[in-house]
């Protein structure tokens, strides 16, 4: 999720073209879909931000699709 994170950073500071951003932004939402299963599957509650996160970027793309690079 760090990685997916720093990465889509990384493409906006960059001034990537939005094709690179997109990918990042599903990248990132692959990674935060996967940190909220492992928390739920553990029992663990999922934060705030996490949860608002989540529903910004599912609203933008859908549900979570592998991304393609």
């Amino acid at each position: 999720m760090n990685r997916a994170r720093s990465n889509l950073d990384l493409a906006r500071a960059q001034r990537a073209v939005p094709g690179v951003v997109t990918t990042e932004q599903r990248h990132l939402l692959s990674a935060l879909e996967g940190y909220a299963a492992a928390l739920t599957s553990h029992g663990h509650p999922m934060p705030y931000r996490l949860h608002s996160e989540l529903a910004m970027y599912r609203s933008m793309f859908g549900p979570a699709r592998p991304p393609t690079r």
